[in-house]
């Protein structure tokens, strides 16, 4: 099966940030991981990976750039934000 470009190999994001989370408990587990959710070892470094980004995305964020993002998607300007900080980012910051 081949996947398109921009596809995950495990689709639910909630178990992207699991599989991201017991990395990030246990690296040397990394081999246990990948076989536990019918992955490669790669994948699961680069789910970790794009969490930990994600998550110094949020972190860098003032208490002004958060306001803004909140108030931008509740007027529907979310796809603006979105294209700026990334989908994942808005959904933390949003607590989604």
């Amino acid at each position: 099966m081949t996947r398109q470009v921009g596809e995950f190999a495990v689709a639910n994001a909630e178990t992207r940030a699991q599989i991201a989370a017991e990395y990030a408990a246990d690296p040397t587990a990394v081999d246990a991981i990948a076989a536990r959710h019918g992955i490669s070892v790669s994948t699961v470094r680069s789910y970790a990976e794009r969490e930990a980004s994600v998550a110094r995305t949020v972190a860098a964020l003032d208490a002004y750039e958060r306001d803004v993002i909140w108030s931008g998607c509740a007027r529907g300007a979310r796809a603006r934000w979105e294209r700026t900080y990334g989908a994942e980012v808005v959904a933390r910051v949003l607590g989604e």
